[in-house]
């Protein structure tokens, strides 16, 4: 599914870039698996989604990076699928972003590991970029 895929239910969350946010999101995203009632193996969802985050948490991270907020949002859709959706603000060409994309290009490599399907895509004022990754409650398509 691509951008506004519809959901059965949702919940979404901004947090900050600081040391102690993956913590955070991780604990609030175990927690909002269980009160949406996605049917998938929560471990692995939890997986993933440090997968697509931790690279965004970097613990030396520049003025740019602490007032830039990441969006995360889980929706489980009609079929059971899980969409986990990390809203990133668009990187600029300095250096550290560089190192971040390439943190960031193993980490989704990894998650594709774990069975998700991941993709990544601009907001329609190329402002943003959201990384998805799409779990199935019964594992990976075959």
């Amino acid at each position: 599914p691509g951008p506004g895929v519809p959901a059965a239910r949702a919940w979404s969350r901004s947090y900050a870039r600081t040391e102690a946010s993956p913590g955070r999101l991780l604990d609030d995203a175990r927690t909002h698996l269980i009160l949406l009632g996605w049917p998938g193996d929560t471990a692995t969802a939890i997986e993933v989604l440090d997968r697509l985050a931790h690279p965004l948490f970097p613990p030396g991270r520049s003025a740019l990076d602490a007032s830039a907020d990441i969006t995360v949002r889980l929706a489980v859709t009609e079929e059971e699928h899980l969409v986990m959706d990390v809203r990133i603000p668009r990187p600029d060409t300095a250096p550290a972003d560089r190192n971040r994309a390439a943190r960031l290009a193993n980490s989704l490599a990894n998650a594709r590991l774990q069975g998700a399907e991941v993709s990544c895509f601009p907001s329609e004022d190329a402002r943003f970029t959201t990384l998805r990754a799409l779990l199935r409650p019964e594992g990976p398509a075959r």
